[in-house]
Parts: C-alpha cells; sequence; structure tokens
C-alpha cells in the first residue's frame, strides 16, 4: 500500500532529517510538506537551497511531493489580499510553489467549483512580473508572524518544554482558518505539561529572545492558550 509522510509545523532541521530518514527507507511513495515563498522571510540565507537538496533527493527516487500552506495558512495576509484581491494573492504564492523543480502537487483551500476551475488554470503557467509583484506585498505583510516550517529555535530554549509550534499551529487554525472545536479539541488532546498553561506564570525571557523573527513568543502562547481554553478561562 501506498505510504505517505506528512509534515507541517515541525522545525525546519527536524523536517530536513524526517524526509531524508523516509526517503532513505524506501517505504515511502508521497511526502505532504508545509512549503511557501514566505518561509524565506527571517530563514536562514541557505535555507531554500538546503530544503531543495533535501527534496531532489526524494525526486531522485521517484517520491511524490505535496506542498500546503502556500499562502502560510494565510497568516498576516488579509490588508493586502482585500486590497489585491484574494484570488491575485493564492494563485501567486501556489503558482510559485508549483514552479518549483522538486515540487508535485499543491494542496489548496477550495470551496467552489468556480475557485477549482480558477486554480487548475495556473497549472504549468510561468510566474509574471504581477505575481512577483502581488509576492513582495504579501512578503511585506507577512511581519509579526510566526511562518509555517520555521526553523523553531525557541524549542530548545523552554524550560517548561512547551511544544510552542503545535500551540501556535493550533492558534492558526482557531484564528485563521475558523476551526474553532477542531482547534481547542486538538490542543486538548496536548499532553498537559506540553501545553502553554505554564507560559502564563513564565519568567523566562530566552523564547523571545532566540526567535529569528523578533515575536514576543510568551505573550502570542499565552494568547493562544486563552484562546484554545474558553471554556477553562
Amino acid at each position: 500500500h501506498p505510504t505517505m509522510v506528512s509534515s507541517s509545523a515541525a522545525s525546519d532541521v527536524y523536517k530536513r532529517q524526517v524526509v531524508k530518514h523516509a526517503v532513505a527507507s524506501n517505504q515511502v511513495d508521497a511526502m505532504l510538506l508545509a512549503y511557501s515563498f514566505f518561509q524565506r522571510k527571517g530563514a536562514p540565507k541557505d535555507w531554500l537551497d538546503q530544503f531543495d537538496a533535501v527534496l531532489s533527493l526524494a525526486k531522485a527516487k521517484n517520491v511524490g511531493i505535496t506542498v500546503m500552506k502556500t499562502l502560510q495558512g494565510a497568516q498576516g495576509s488579509g490588508a493586502v489580499l482585500k486590497d489585491i484581491g484574494q484570488w491575485e494573492g493564492k494563485k501567486a504564492a501556489a503558482k510559485w510553489a508549483l514552479r518549483r523543480p522538486n515540487v508535485d502537487v499543491a494542496v489548496l483551500s477550495l470551496s467552489s467549483t468556480t475557485e477549482i476551475d480558477e486554480m487548475v488554470g495556473i497549472s504549468g503557467e510561468s510566474m509574471s512580473a504581477r505575481d512577483w509583484e502581488v509576492l513582495s506585498r504579501l512578503s511585506e505583510e507577512h511581519t509579526g508572524i510566526c511562518p509555517v516550517g520555521c526553523p523553531a529555535p525557541c524549542l530548545g530554549t523552554c524550560p517548561a518544554s512547551v511544544a510552542i509550534p503545535d500551540v501556535l499551529r493550533m492558534d492558526m487554525y482557531f484564528s485563521n482558518y475558523g476551526w474553532e472545536k477542531g482547534a481547542m479539541l486538538e490542543y486538548g488532546a496536548l499532553a498537559r505539561k506540553r501545553t502553554a498553561e505554564s507560559c502564563k506564570h513564565c519568567r523566562e525571557t530566552r523564547c523571545a529572545k532566540s526567535c529569528s523573527y523578533g515575536l514576543d513568543v510568551k505573550a502570542r502562547l499565552v494568547k493562544a492558550h486563552n484562546a484554545l481554553t474558553l471554556d477553562l478561562v
């Protein structure tokens, strides 16, 4: 039976290790990975080269690469998308991902036959000057967010071992996707010691100091915890 490996909020280094291990096992037929133009912002200069090098290993073994979160989970892009048109932004982001040499398929959130027809039309299209302009504007708007696929240096600084990327991913589902119930249930399934409850009383600041994007990590975790545990606060 076909086997698929999926990775979204895992740290970048860990994700590369998982991909390498999966490819080397010769038991994986396809992979589903978070992959976005906006992941490059604040990342190491060679991030894209490193990740593409790993994906090329999969390509060499005929492992299919499906990507998701091409618009970074719709984080931080609302104002620009409203200005330029939601479809123009979504198309440009999806087109960029599909034009990458090691990407086979992109998973997109669509809700009507019209949306399907419009997105199918981008298959095989080259990036236009307008596409690059749109991505540039969206990239500027993606300031102050925790990017999907971040290397997560904050993880190693947390004295309480809070599952920081997972907590913020669930908050993204709650705040940006409107999947409130699902996000709360998933958060409730986390081991108690890995939730952000301890962040409310933590005096440690290393998580924020370690953030490549200069984010107030603790404040975001507390906000996420309060939102995801509405029945408890």
